[in-house]
């Protein structure tokens, strides 16, 4: 390595010879050949010479760092020097001198040549010799730089325990595990069949009768509602994964109020957490807001809240004379995107409107009461429904067994109010749960919903005949093996809704296939079931709630669930069975 440096320092030297010759050479051509000072006679020969004398004496220097026969050649050129001086006539101002130059003057652009490539290979060499020499320098800093990372990861992991309690306390650091915990919790909780054959043959004998069958997805309950009782279950219009659960209050400690959204890819703790100083009776999404719930309080009070916003209400009604004063049993919306209500009934006998974005003061009030003899007794609804289409007017289910009309609004010579001339009148205990059908199809069913009671009984109504008179008119009944507690029509299946009672069982009927009984049943354990819902999206799965151990989902067969799975058969059948 010395010698090569030692080379490296005989080629500058050299180098820097040859520039300052270049250098001399250019300062005697600029001093000799002024074009301002014209040249004449024997003084523009005696320059020449002198110029001559320069150049030669220059070249020959420089030719010392070359080889010998490089030398011999400058010299033998250098001899062929010839000048032609021209004498200018009298009465010309000036006289001219042409000079004719030979290859001797040429050496110039030689030498010019012979610096630059050196400089070339100089930076090349140097460039190489630098490579050469930084190669175990780059080296050990790589390793020297892989070390200081592993000892930091060292120390990091070597964190004291009062740091790891900081660390854990703060609101960041746990806001982050709790996003990407459950991010991960769903990418591995997704079901997708990495080996289905989409080339495989018919469905055999099995595979059809699992069309009508029931797969328990999974049981959700964490710490905070596992000893609560299920008060209501309403699905996400929005995201079919989603679904927010009501509880009632704690045999232990714990908020009074709970309200859980809960994502079907995760089983054993919630999206979201909600809380209330009184029992929430009822919960329902939002349907022209994803983000926004509501909720019905056995104060009486009536609850927004906001996914984005926290854990607390952003809105409630006032506990005083002019809304509830009762356990809220029943709520839902009503309106468009853009004006939009809330409706709600309590066990008081008054039915509320409430804006959804103002819940100081209600915007109707309907007060309730039973018809003479007894006008002074207040009516006490457990349940609520409305219709699909027209939202003019409601019914709602009593502890007397009989469902009421109300009207809300005057028209066609019908008064705002009970309708006492529209009451159904056939079930023979307190009602329990309410379903109008969802109509989206070829034929209009929005006429007809289903009412579940203590008698152990699931009923079938029309509210309109085929002339089109408002009437109260049962349609069927359906028996049970024990108290129904609630029922819901598919939303996507024309014919199918289910049902749960207190002995722990799910049937699911399809009344485009049979009247009699149903077509899927299933027992989800010894505890009673009270609450039932659709996924609203696509009808593909069931939640059904209980006393206690949680909310369990049910996955429902092709036959059962999905919209794209519909028939139109099912639709005609369901119009000839019933001659709507």
């Amino acid at each position: 390595m010395d010698q090569r440096r030692a080379e490296i320092q005989a080629k500058k030297a050299r180098l820097a010879e040859l520039r300052y010759q270049r250098e001399m050479r250019k300062q005697n051509r600029a001093v000799n050949s002024n074009p301002g000072s014209p040249v004449k006679g024997e003084g523009a020969k005696n320059d020449v010479d002198e110029l001559i004398a320069n150049l030669t004496s220059s070249v020959t220097k420089s030719n010392e760092y070359l080889d010998e026969k490089e030398e011999e050649k400058d010299k033998m050129e250098l001899t062929s020097w010839s000048f032609d001086v021209f004498d200018v006539a009298p009465f010309l101002p000036a006289e001219t001198v042409k000079t004719s130059y030979s290859k001797a003057v040429q050496t110039d652009s030689y030498v010019d040549a012979v610096i630059e490539t050196v400089d070339t290979v100089e930076r090349m060499e140097n460039v190489n010799t630098m490579n050469v020499v930084s190669t175990a320098e780059y080296e050990e800093e790589v390793y020297e730089a892989k070390n200081e990372k592993e000892e930091g990861m060292a120390k990091y992991l070597e964190m004291d325990q009062n740091a790891k309690k900081d660390l854990f306390l703060l609101d960041a650091f746990t806001a982050f595990m709790n996003k990407s915990t459950k991010i991960v919790e769903r990418a591995l909780e997704d079901d997708y069949d990495v080996l289905v054959d989409y080339a495989a043959v018919e469905k055999d004998d099995r595979q059809a009768r699992s069309e009508w069958e029931l797969h328990q997805v999974g049981n959700y309950v964490d710490s905070k509602s596992e000893s609560r009782n299920v008060t209501s279950i309403d699905w996400s219009p929005k995201y079919p994964e989603l679904f927010a659960v009501s509880y009632s209050q704690p045999t232990t400690g714990g908020p009074i109020g709970l309200v859980q959204v809960w994502n079907t890819r995760l089983h054993d703790r919630s999206e979201y957490d909600f809380y209330s100083k009184s029992e929430v009776m009822c919960i329902k999404f939002s349907p022209f807001h994803a983000n926004i719930l509501t909720g019905g309080c056995y104060n009486g009070q009536v609850l927004v809240w906001d996914m984005r916003a926290g854990q607390d209400a952003i809105l409630k009604t006032p506990i005083s004379g002019i809304g509830h004063a009762h356990p809220v049993h029943a709520i839902e919306f009503i309106g468009t995107k853009n004006a939009n209500s809330i409706i709600t009934a309590s066990s008081d006998g008054r039915v509320c409107t409430w804006s959804a974005d103002f819940l100081a003061r209600p915007q109707e009030v309907f007060d309730l009461k039973l018809p003479p003899p007894s006008r002074t007794e207040d009516l006490a609804p457990t349940c609520l429904g409305l219709h699909a289409t027209d939202q003019s007017y409601f019914v709602v289910g009593t502890e007397d067994g009989n469902v009421y009309t109300c009207n809300r609004e005057s028209r066609a010579g019908l008064q705002t109010g009970l309708d006492f001339n529209l009451t159904y009148i056939g079930q023979g205990a307190p009602v329990t749960g309410i379903s109008f059908h969802p109509s989206q199809g070829p034929v209009d069913l929005s006429n007809l919903f289903l009412t579940a009671g203590l008698d152990w009984n699931v009923k079938l109504w029309r509210t309109v005949k085929p002339g089109g008179e408002r009437a109260g008119e049962l349609m069927a009944e359906f028996a049970s093996e024990d108290l129904v507690y609630d029922v819901a029509w598919s939303p996507v299946r024309p014919g199918v809704f289910a049902s749960v009672t207190g002995n722990g069982a799910l049937d699911v009927w399809d009344l485009a296939i049979d009247v009699e009984v149903p077509v899927a049943s299933i027992k989800s354990g010894p505890r009673s079931l009270n609450k039932v819902a659709w996924e609203k999206t696509d009808g593909k799965f069931i939640a059904l709630g209980g006393l206690g151990s949680g909310v369990s989902v049910f996955s429902v067969g092709t036959g059962l669930g999905g919209g794209a799975n519909a028939q139109a058969e099912e639709w005609k059948a369901m119009r000839r069975l019933w001659m709507l």
